[in-house]
């Protein structure tokens, strides 16, 4: 599969959907259609061919009674989002924009269809989709290479349940489950619209195991159980959004903010106490992408900080490039890995992966980015001095710099700290080179003297 063909393709559908495009409010609602026709042909073939040899005059029509009927019959994965998707315009001639989007979308699925599809294709042509579709948003979010950083830290199983409670597009649980279609999937989301992207993006992707709530996590817990009580996960995956405008209760009945709740407009802590609180106890593991600011505020977010680190529950903080976040946003993301379960060391590793990418160059955050942080975090010494940006801490050394966790006071700044992946391999080279060349050197000195 040629992916630079794919990707013409894609933004030829998206160039001719300009009839259909300007009856929606906003581009995530335009990519939620297409989403929508790719998914009704894969789950509903004859019923989508038969919009083809529809009417004009009655195609938004037919083309909701058709959608409708999909959605009864995954009834499971739809819930409350069961009629949201609207095919139907505001202007009499909404239905030749929706007749060509249809035809584009058939060519598209048509020409991929001739395509070498075997299942590995078929599961890249899936991502090319999603990915395109995700960056034309306006709720865009997360970076195709953090979803895959965080997949990758995250290693879900099997089977595993993953729930992510504020999730936007629902890049992190499509990223996540990848590689499987059997896991047991949750996720919460403020937005229609969005919680819609992210439904169809499993759908297109095989999985069935579906359960997407209208809610705001924080407000209002989905998950519970019959005691009232918060449902745990073997895995919480989230980026959430820390400009939301929430209330929570002080005297919250699922116990979740124990460690404490900050000043309003600092939602940091409560996000992350809610994400914490849902990992089940024994295997549960998380992983938050949050600003760095959480790292060393003061007053009540300094005492959860304490809290999760003398608990032993904070496994890394990884702080990242402005670039892995949003291309809309500046702000350098920051990661953090909680574990419940047992773990073979109380330390916490740091690690600056900001300091793999250099500042004038703006490729380089790829596979091999990712696998230098995987490296660091698992601690695999490779041909990269992985002690250049990381470091395992102990929490004596944290509580000495009182629970501080900004990263420059663990991972000690070398004298030139700009590499790209590239430049390091390229200075490894050089210097073993420089070592032969200095030793041939010295033996030819050696031989003139007297």
């Amino acid at each position: 599969m040629n992916t630079n063909e794919l990707q013409k393709r894609l933004q030829l559908l998206w160039d001719n959907s300009d009839d259909f495009r300007i009856y929606k409010n906003t581009n995530t609602e335009s990519s939620v259609h297409i989403l929508g026709l790719m998914v009704l042909y894969r789950y509903a073939e004859p019923e989508f061919n038969t919009l083809l040899e529809s009417d004009e005059s009655i195609i938004a029509e037919k083309t909701n009674q058709v959608f409708r009927q999909f959605e009864a019959n995954h009834l499971d994965c739809f819930h409350a989002l069961s009629g949201v998707l609207d095919f139907r315009g505001l202007y009499l001639n909404e239905n030749c924009g929706l007749k060509a989007l249809i035809n584009n979308v058939h060519e598209l699925i048509v020409w991929l269809s001739l395509q070498n599809n075997n299942e590995n294709n078929i599961s890249n042509n899936n991502n090319a989709i999603i990915a395109f579709l995700s960056k034309l948003s306006e709720d865009f979010l997360v970076t195709e290479t953090l979803g895959n950083l965080i997949a990758s830290l995250s290693e879900p199983l099997s089977k595993e349940s993953i729930y992510d409670p504020f999730c936007s597009l629902g890049n992190l649980l499509y990223d996540a489950t990848l590689n499987s279609d059997d896991n047991l999937i949750f996720g919460q989301s403020t937005s229609k619209i969005t919680a819609l992207f992210s439904l169809l993006s499993l759908l297109l992707c095989g999985h069935n195991n579906i359960n997407l709530s209208l809610s705001n996590a924080l407000e209002l817990p989905a998950f519970t159980t019959p005691t009232k009580r918060l449902k745990q996960f073997d895995l919480v995956i989230s980026c959430p959004d820390v400009t939301m405008q929430v209330e929570p209760d002080k005297y919250d009945s699922y116990s979740r903010f124990e460690f404490g709740i900050p000043a309003k407009g600092k939602l940091d802590a409560l996000l992350l106490q809610h994400i914490v609180k849902s990992i089940k106890a024994d295997t549960g593991r998380a992983i938050a992408v949050v600003p760095q600011g959480f790292l060393y505020r003061g007053g009540v977010e300094k005492e959860v900080r304490q809290s999760f680190i003398d608990t032993n529950l904070l496994a890394a903080v990884i702080t990242l490039p402005a670039k892995l976040f949003a291309a809309k946003s500046n702000l350098p993301p920051m990661v953090l890995l909680f574990f419940k379960a047992k773990r073979s060391s109380t330390d916490i590793m740091f690690i600056n992966a900001d300091r793999l990418i250099t500042s004038n160059k703006s490729s380089g955050v790829d596979q091999d980015f990712i696998d230098s942080v995987l490296n660091a975090y698992h601690r695999h010494d490779t041909d990269m001095d992985i002690s250049r940006f990381s470091s395992p801490v102990t929490i004596k050394q944290i509580r000495e710099q009182d629970y501080n966790l900004s990263i420059n006071r663990y991972v000690t700044p070398s004298v030139n700290l700009e590499y790209s992946i590239d430049d390091e391999k390229q200075r490894h080279n050089l210097l073993t080179k420089l070592n032969v060349i200095q030793a041939d050197i010295e033996n030819a000195i050696t031989g003139f003297r007297i």
